[in-house]
């Protein structure tokens, strides 16, 4: 197969050959050396990482943005890194851990960028079915030599980490701010407190926009989203259920029920009514839930559903 080729082949063998590439040597490659390349017996994944890479690479070099390669490079090293008991992932644990710091990406280049290629396309196969949809891509890219310029090195912040983790890192760091801390106090917020809730939260570094937001969670109110990360203090949460518990003379499994619905709480923040009646874990002591459990006793049952109410107001602003 390379003997009728060998005069081309030992030609762009030579590294200053690539150097000095013309329109012209196109057709000449194309004609004489892809053909050679066994692209067969490759693995589907790995040249589809390839792609990717040569894709940012070309953004890169052409001054384009690469921010969405960025993440989908720190979703797929973040997956990987899960992986290190393979012995194949392990021995390149140093680089999957570094594609994840921001400081690895503010120097980045073409060369930088191939070198990653090289060590982690023939890992990607290691991946979980569900964690390989970041390495696949469909895209058109003409190489247009007129607007080819000088590349410039990137100064400026790349996004890593997608959206939504980045949004919730950014809050957890900040969860010591007073009004996100009152929300997790189980303290009533303000309509001001709320707009200096926004004005932390929607930031180049935080959320970004408003309209950012509402396309990744919809419009949910920002005090009930914030507990949904931080969750509820549990001391908070033993407080507001302390007197029903101490004077309800609650049965074992509504007392048991009733702890179920604090750690719950005290983990996501807020719980819907309709979540007490078909939803796990309310419906693992019983297959009615909340109905079930305080069949006999809807007095009680209403006591849980009002401190609940008042626990999930206290996540939206009072005028």
């Amino acid at each position: 197969m390379v003997k009728p080729h060998l005069k081309h082949v030992l030609e762009y063998s030579d590294r200053q050959r690539w150097n000095n590439l013309s329109i012209q040597d196109i057709p000449e490659i194309k004609q004489h050396l892809a053909g050679l390349i066994p692209l067969e017996s490759d693995d589907e994944l790995a040249r589809r990482f390839d792609l990717m890479i040569i894709a940012m690479q070309i953004a890169l070099l052409s001054g384009g943005e690469i921010g969405k390669y960025t993440t989908k490079v720190y979703t797929v090293a973040k997956a990987l890194e899960k992986k290190q008991s393979i012995p194949q992932v392990a021995r390149s644990i140093g680089l999957i851990k570094l594609v994840q710091q921001e400081t690895y990406w503010q120097n980045i280049n073409a060369k930088a960028l191939d070198n990653l290629r090289t060590a982690l396309r023939e890992l990607i196969k290691y991946l979980d079915s569900v964690n390989q949809e970041p390495v696949y891509t469909n895209f058109e890219d003409q190489l247009d030599l007129s607007q080819v310029r000088e590349y410039n090195p990137i100064s400026t912040y790349v996004q890593l980490r997608p959206y939504k983790e980045r949004v919730e890192a950014y809050i957890r760091k900040n969860q010591h701010h007073l009004v996100i801390a009152k929300l997790q106090n189980n303290q009533p917020i303000t309509s001001k407190e709320l707009e200096a809730l926004e004005a932390l939260l929607f930031t180049e570094e935080g959320a970004g926009t408003k309209d950012d937001f509402i396309k990744n969670y919809g419009e949910k109110p920002l005090g009930v989203f914030i507990r949904s990360v931080v969750g509820l203090s549990q001391e908070a949460l033993n407080q507001a259920f302390s007197e029903f518990i101490s004077t309800g003379q609650l049965t074992a499994n509504q007392m048991k029920f009733v702890r179920s619905i604090i750690d719950y709480m005290a983990h996501n923040g807020t719980v819907e009514r309709g979540a007490l009646v078909d939803e796990d874990p309310f419906t693992n002591m019983n297959d009615n839930g909340i109905l079930g459990v305080f069949k006999h006793d809807e007095d009680k049952m209403f006591k849980v559903i009002n401190i609940i109410d008042r626990i999930n107001k206290n996540a939206l602003a009072i005028a």
